[in-house]
């Protein structure tokens, strides 16, 4: 082997490990964007269905909406002035992120394969001891209570 071709295979592999190290984070960002457009389309479905179907209509109405998003990803619905964790909930918040949903309002919180981000819906009410989180494919019951909506999973 030459002396040329050793300087090649050396710098090749010095390359390499300089996009490995440095374009990790690009190429992570390139896969969870499919992830997050998914996300963000059951965002809106869910603050359109709430703040446009069933809040303007009587009390009593409801409206069950199955959620469909990437394995991994975690939709909590949260009390946004008392977002105290709820282990039958399975939602367990960090302190930074409680403070972070009163400041914001938040009442809902998704976990998803970019980090973690707070949406607020207007007119969704979750009562403080009934914080919790929720997967892919859980059917999730909508109702208006007059002057608010609540939400709850369904039991399958």
């Amino acid at each position: 082997m030459s002396v040329g071709m050793v300087f090649a295979l050396i710098f090749t592999i010095v390359l390499m490990a300089f996009v490995i190290l440095f374009g990790w984070d690009a190429v992570t960002r390139l896969l969870c964007f499919g992830e997050n457009s998914k996300v963000q389309k059951s965002i809106d479905q869910i603050k359109d269905l709430v703040e446009n179907h069933v809040y303007p209509k009587s009390k009593g109405f409801s409206e069950i909406y199955e959620l469909n998003v990437p394995e991994g990803t975690r939709f909590c619905f949260v009390n946004s002035t008392d977002p105290r964790p709820n282990i039958l909930g399975n939602w367990e918040p960090d302190t930074i992120y409680q403070n972070m949903i009163k400041e914001n309002k938040y009442t809902l919180w998704v976990k998803h394969c970019g980090g973690q981000s707070g949406y607020r819906i207007d007119h969704l009410y979750i009562p403080p001891d009934r914080n919790f989180c929720v997967k892919t494919g859980a059917r999730l019951y909508f109702e208006n209570h007059g002057r608010y909506v609540t939400v709850e999973v369904m039991a399958d």
